[in-house]
């Protein structure tokens, strides 16, 4: 493809049979020029009563500019949750959304936010489906989420449960035209952290993914050809010598 910008070409993974030999592209851009987007917004944290017990914290970033393929940008993401915490327990609900791109528009701005350097772990579940790595969907995304986290006596275990729903916030089109459904799918994460000494922290996490068919389109993946359950397991052992703490 060509366009006032330059030229590009799309790759993909691609593995040379009888060999252990592959190759992973991405999109390789020739542009003419300089292209520029400014992101920008604010995060507010308020205490909602005394003791700092009832959190509220709400945020908007908008993106303005020009895309890598020269298009006019008209993004944003907005987040909003609520922390409640008592004792060893906090409860978190929230919402992040990210705008897209509706499929069924004529308009010509693109409207899909792009997380740019990404937040790994921090947002959208510990799977990473939606950062950087891939970006957002073309059609953006809704996720709605829940958070149970629980600090032991003295601060050496502490556990994390979240709930993240993805849905799409703009329609999009399957193969043959048609809307397909905004449900994406749903994530569960639980991490377990436990300080051995004050050096020596284990950790253990583990992810599940239950995903629709409209995820093979959101990811731009052949419809029918992928497994819609996805599973992540981890265990990790962080020292910290003691010196960092002088």
């Amino acid at each position: 493809m060509a366009d006032q910008f330059g030229k590009y070409s799309k790759d993909s993974v691609r593995n040379i049979a009888g060999t252990d030999t592959g190759y992973v592209y991405g999109e390789h851009f020739m542009q003419k020029g300089v292209n520029t987007r400014v992101t920008g917004g604010v995060l507010l944290n308020s205490f909602l009563v005394p003791g700092k017990s009832l959190v509220l914290t709400g945020g908007i970033y908008y993106q303005a500019g020009r895309d890598i393929e020269g298009k006019r940008l008209k993004a944003y993401t907005s987040t909003l949750s609520l922390t409640y915490s008592k004792k060893c327990f906090s409860y978190i609900i929230g919402w992040d959304y990210l705008s897209g791109n509706n499929a069924f528009s004529s308009s010509t701005a693109n409207h899909r936010f792009d997380p740019l350097y990404g937040t790994p772990h921090k947002l959208w579940g510990n799977l990473d489906y939606f950062y950087v790595g891939t970006g957002s969907p073309a059609g953006g995304l809704n996720n709605p989420f829940a958070k149970l986290k629980y600090t032991g006596s003295g601060r050496r275990l502490t556990t994390d449960l979240a709930y993240h729903y993805f849905g799409l916030a703009k329609q999009q089109k399957d193969l043959a035209g048609a809307s397909i459904s905004k449900y994406l799918g749903s994530e569960v994460d639980a991490t377990a952290a436990y300080a051995l000494n004050k050096i020596t922290t284990l950790e253990f996490g583990i992810s599940v993914l239950a995903a629709s068919r409209s995820m093979e389109y959101a990811k731009e993946i052949t419809p029918g050809t992928s497994r819609l359950t996805a599973t992540w397991t981890y265990l990790m052992i962080t020292i910290k010598p003691a010196f960092l703490f002088k």
